[in-house]
C-alpha cells in the first residue's frame, strides 16, 4: 500500500492543508492543486466537524511538453472559467444540471478544472450559482437574486 501512495504523490514537491474554503482557494491561485478533502471530526461533538483541503505543488519538470509556471501575479487575477460547452439541461425556470463526468465516471476534459473547483465550494457568477452534487456527479446551476 505504501509503495502505491508513493508513486501517486511522487511528483509532489510541497503539501499544504487548508482549513477553508477561500484559504484552499489562495492556494489553488499560487499554483497549489487539490489533492483530496478530508473531514476532520472530534470524537465526542459532531458538531466540531471541519474540512480539510490538502493541496500539493507538483515538481518543476524539464520535458518538452511541460508548460512553464505562469507568474504568480498573472495566476491570482485569473478568474474562474465557466465552460461554454456544458449542455446544460433545464429543469425549473431557476435550475439547470449537467454531468459533472462521462458515463464511465471519468473526468470530462473541456470542464475538469471547473468541476474541481465547485468540489472546493460553490462559486457565484454572472446571476447564478454553480455546484456540485453531493454525490459529485452532477453539476448544478441556481439562478441568484442581484443584491442590493
Amino acid at each position: 500500500m505504501a509503495s502505491q501512495e508513493g508513486r501517486y504523490y511522487s511528483d509532489i514537491s510541497s503539501i499544504e492543508v487548508a482549513f477553508s474554503p477561500e484559504e484552499a482557494n489562495r492556494k489553488l491561485d499560487s499554483g497549489y492543486e487539490l489533492l483530496k478533502i478530508e473531514i476532520i471530526s472530534a470524537e465526542q461533538s459532531p458538531e466540531a466537524r471541519r474540512l480539510a483541503f490538502v493541496l500539493g505543488r507538483k515538481k518543476e519538470t524539464t520535458t518538452a511538453v511541460s508548460k512553464p509556471a505562469p507568474h504568480p501575479q498573472a495566476e491570482s487575477s485569473k478568474e474562474i472559467t465557466i465552460p461554454e460547452s456544458i449542455p446544460w439541461t433545464q429543469k425549473t425556470e431557476g435550475f439547470a444540471w449537467a454531468f459533472a463526468s462521462n458515463k464511465d465516471g471519468s473526468p470530462i476534459e473541456e470542464y475538469k478544472g471547473f468541476v474541481e473547483r465547485l468540489k472546493l465550494s460553490p462559486l457565484e457568477r454572472d446571476g447564478y450559482r454553480y455546484s456540485i452534487s453531493k454525490d459529485g456527479k452532477f453539476l448544478q446551476r441556481v439562478k441568484v437574486e442581484a443584491k442590493k
